[in-house]
């Protein structure tokens, strides 16, 4: 999700912040849907997205977000206390200025 995530950003910047389709995002599982309950992507409905500022203050290192939620009914019920930054749920060394166009 964080790979899919930071396409969707570069993607986001090369359209000048307008809306990007999923479809042409490189990375893209079936997972990627699931950032919105972190409140890190939006969605128009007719399958274009884009990331929130809170995504862009993640991707930047400025906040963490909660490692885990806890689902009932697509609703979030519980998070977890420990945070994950973007590195760290990336997995690889990341520098926010290879995203730029």
């Amino acid at each position: 999700m964080a790979k899919w995530l930071r396409e969707l950003v570069r993607q986001y910047w090369g359209a000048k912040g307008g809306w990007v389709y999923a479809r042409d995002v490189p990375e893209r599982g079936g997972d990627y849907a699931k950032l919105s309950h972190w409140n890190l992507v939006l969605t128009d409905g007719s399958g274009k997205w884009k990331p929130t500022l809170l995504a862009i203050d993640w991707l930047h290192g400025k906040i963490t977000v909660p490692k885990y939620l806890w689902l009932l009914n697509n609703r979030v019920t519980q998070q977890s206390e420990a945070g994950v930054t973007f590195a760290d749920a990336l997995g690889v060394p990341f520098n926010i200025e290879d995203i730029y166009p």
